[in-house]
């Protein structure tokens, strides 16, 4: 006879004492060979051989033994944080880079591996300080049975938009779980996430891969020691690789991470329409209000420009179609969400402005550099709140 695994599955006990598996029913189809002789007009003993006989197909049920377990309860006293995980994990917590500006996006992802109850563990949550949005996170899981228990990574990626500039740190992310091997708890810790966030409209340096670029041109001069005493000096020989060559692959090695980082920030704004438009909506705002910036006085595309600007961020960032709004539309959107008086007055009174002047030329005193000006400084502020 043959034998085959018709079924592996692992369980995982949530209560201790003694438990019972249930017995497994299976109906199969059996081969079941006929004593019937066929009749034969003559009485041949070789073809009335009932090893010759035929056969017929029929079913039957086979029912497996039970199996009695018994499961030991987890010492006590158990940590706070601990959420039931049992086996063996490593957790890592990382930004996807560690310097951005105000108001845009970047991604904190953390991840588990290792083996265990991956199904049933609660996955640890990042603590954020305030002045963070944080959107909701994209799960992924590669967990397959290897030896008898379940093996792989679980990840959740967040995307988080700081909203004010300084630094910014991260309590760690910590995850608790009972190590078999060990019989004892074990607290994994991220430690300390930091990041800098600087200033939308401020002059900063260029941000590549978590270094500015003076710290990149440090790191392409030498460090020389000056000696006060007297010393005579000989001529020496130039290194083989001059500190041009270094330069270089540093730049190159640089150059790699940002594509990267870059791709990967692509791939996790990728299929979500919504955050895509919010997430983009203060760099489009900058390009069409350094647009409006190069018209000239007379233009009649500046106010429409300059109008469309705000209507379109206050859209982006509110989720609503901007172009089926009109100001009143605009401002009650701002009322909703608790804006500040000051702020929406003075946004209400810009859009107002902008399409008086724009239907008719003259009658708001002011030139095209006051308008594109108070534009910026209302864009700023709204930048600051939704």
């Amino acid at each position: 006879y043959n034998t085959a695994v018709l079924k592996t599955v692992l369980y995982y006990p949530t209560r201790s004492g003694d438990l019972m598996i249930d017995a497994l029913n299976a109906e199969l189809e059996v081969e079941v060979k006929s004593n019937q002789r066929s009749r034969r007009m003559f009485n041949d003993p070789f073809a009335n051989d009932p090893f010759f006989g035929g056969s017929r197909k029929a079913t039957k049920n086979y029912l497996s033994n039970s199996i009695n377990i018994s499961v030991k309860s987890l010492p006590e006293p158990r940590p706070d944080n601990f959420s039931g995980a049992v086996g063996r994990f490593q957790l890592k917590a990382e930004l996807d880079t560690n310097a951005v500006f105000a108001n845009d996006a970047v991604g904190l992802s953390i991840s588990l591996t290792g083996s265990g109850n991956f199904k049933a563990l609660k996955f640890p949550e990042p603590t954020l300080p305030e002045g963070i949005d944080i959107f909701k996170p994209e799960r992924s899981e590669n967990v397959s049975i290897k030896g008898m228990k379940h093996t792989g990574l679980k990840k959740s990626t967040y995307l988080l938009v700081p909203r004010e500039p300084g630094k910014v740190v991260i309590d760690p992310v910590t995850f608790t779980y009972f190590d078999l091997n060990a019989q004892k708890y074990i607290t994994k810790s991220s430690g300390w996430i930091k990041m800098t966030v600087y200033d939308a409209e401020g002059t900063q340096p260029v941000i590549t891969s978590g270094y500015s670029r003076e710290e990149v041109q440090l790191m392409q001069e030498d460090i020389r020691y000056i000696k006060a005493a007297d010393a005579k000096f000989e001529l020496s020989h130039s290194a083989i690789f001059p500190l041009r060559f270094w330069g270089l692959h540093i730049l190159g090695i640089l150059t790699l991470l940002s594509v990267f980082a870059y791709e990967f920030r692509s791939r996790q704004l990728q299929g979500n329409a919504n955050l895509q438009r919010r997430v983009k909506a203060m760099s489009q705002a900058r390009k069409k209000l350094k647009k409006a910036q190069h018209l000239s006085e007379d233009s009649q595309e500046l106010r429409a420009l300059l109008y469309q600007l705000i209507a379109g961020f206050i859209g982006a960032r509110l989720d609503a179609a901007e172009n089926a709004l009109d100001t009143s539309d605009l401002i009650k959107l701002l009322k909703e969400k608790n804006i500040s008086d000051t702020i929406v007055v003075e946004t209400e009174q810009l859009l107002e402005g902008l399409n008086m002047d724009r239907f008719a030329p003259g009658a708001v005193k002011r030139s095209a550099a006051e308008w594109s000006e108070i534009t910026r400084k209302i864009l700023q502020e709204l930048g600051r709140v939704i």
